[in-house]
């Protein structure tokens, strides 16, 4: 059996990363330390991209496999620090993927959320995946998360947060269900 030991700096904590591969045809799989008690420990399958955390398994796990909402903090980190290939299907999110592990942060979620894949003039064509999330039901915000960016936008004013809004602002607000929901 394969180890490495993974020291990933969180602040003034360590997180402390065990990748073991098994011999044969086992799945990797990473064991982590919680940031907050290192007593706890969390085991992460980036293959099938779960985690036994608290947040992955009450607020992540009915997401589908390849889809950005289903990851926490543990597995942004891990594909992030170890080297793991994500998936074709996530290619398109991989900038935002990449933001919320070097930020130790889950993909944000929300009451209501939603994702876009959108072919990025600006880069070649190439496929950029958007997220759209409302915190709350009743809030007029929602948030837009765009490679390593986030910008608001207030529905009932009609507006971007300091003017600033992101690639196909027009087409999201127009397209995206999130957007016509308050309306």
């Amino acid at each position: 059996m394969f180890k490495e030991l993974v020291l990933i700096s969180a602040g003034a904590a360590l997180l402390y990363y065990v990748f073991s591969k098994p011999k044969g045809r086992g799945r990797p799989k990473v064991t982590c330390r919680s940031s907050r008690d290192p007593n706890v420990k969390y085991e992460i399958s980036p293959e099938r991209q779960t985690c036994t955390c608290p947040d992955w398994k009450e607020r992540r796990s009915s997401y589908a496999l390849n889809d950005p909402r289903r990851f926490c903090k543990h597995l942004n980190i891990c594909f992030e620090n170890m080297n793991f290939q994500l998936p074709p299907a996530l290619a398109p999110f991989e900038d935002m993927l990449q933001h919320f592990g070097l930020e130790q942060k889950g993909t944000p979620i929300g009451a209501d959320s939603e994702i876009v894949v959108v072919e990025d003039k600006t880069r070649g064509g190439a496929e950029t995946g958007m997220l759209a999330v409302r915190k709350n039901p009743d809030d007029d915000w929602v948030n837009v998360y765009f490679s390593s960016l986030r910008y608001g936008y207030n529905q009932d004013e009609d507006r971007w947060s300091y003017g600033n809004e992101p690639p196909y602002a027009d087409e999201l607000i127009q397209n995206l269900q999130i957007f016509k929901k308050r309306r």
